[in-house]
């Protein structure tokens, strides 16, 4: 099972975070051009270590740093199927060193180490669990896009526990309370990745104060009240 997944760049920030990086990474998903896309992220990433497989023929590339970023047919790499996707991933993949793996092949759920070597896990819901009862939380692709109203009930993507919706309709004047139990009501939705969690599932406890933190991405401060256009 996969150690060095810390955090999950969902918005692939530090990509573009330098312009010529932006503008590289870009270059290379309009000419589909896998080795150039390899370049790019391996230099901003380090070196790819592991690459993690979900449903809809995405999943996440996991680089040495621990950071793991999504992929998909957006950035011209998809798995399982004899296609043009996975054609480009595997050129990719070959540019980051994967000799043994052929992406075509790739299943849903399982973890492919640079090694050849390859882990069995189990999807349920938004969480794949391994051999060793650890999990990792992911998001699906219209999970980041979906709308949600006012008192709207959703479930936590992490416990499914029924929570309700509050939309931020200003700035953050949201002062939470320091008891967990008198938010257990409310949902909230990851800023950083999208995904949608209840107060239980995101509360940590520092040394000086209480924080959220995202159960999926692992972004510190990233769950809080749902955006207005949301």
């Amino acid at each position: 099972m996969s150690s060095k997944l810390i955090k999950i760049d969902a918005r692939w920030r530090s990509v573009f975070s330098g312009a010529s990086t932006r503008e590289k990474f870009f270059e290379a998903i309009d000419n589909h051009d896998s080795i150039k896309l390899s370049n790019v992220l391996t230099e901003v990433y380090g070196q790819l270590n592991e690459v993690i497989t979900l449903p809809d023929h995405r999943g996440i590339l996991v680089f040495v740093d621990g950071v793991g970023i999504y992929f998909e047919s957006d950035m011209g790499l998809t798995y399982g199927y004899h296609g043009a996707g996975p054609r480009q991933f595997n050129t990719f993949l070959l540019e980051c060193g994967f000799h043994n793996h052929d992406a075509m092949k790739f299943k849903v759920g399982r973890l492919y180490r640079k090694d050849g070597s390859e882990e069995i896990g189990k999807i349920i819901g938004r969480r794949i669990r391994w051999k060793d009862y650890t999990s990792i939380l992911f998001i699906y692709k219209e999970d980041y896009f979906r709308k949600y109203s006012q008192g709207e009930d959703v479930n936590c993507f992490a416990c499914t526990k029924k929570v309700s919706v509050m939309l931020k309709t200003g700035g953050k004047f949201l002062v939470f309370n320091a008891d967990r139990h008198s938010n257990d009501w409310l949902a909230l939705r990851c800023q950083d990745c999208g995904f949608v969690t209840c107060w239980r599932c995101s509360y940590v406890e520092t040394d000086t104060e209480t924080k959220l933190k995202c159960p999926s991405c692992n972004s510190l401060d990233g769950p809080y009240l749902f955006p207005s256009n949301s």
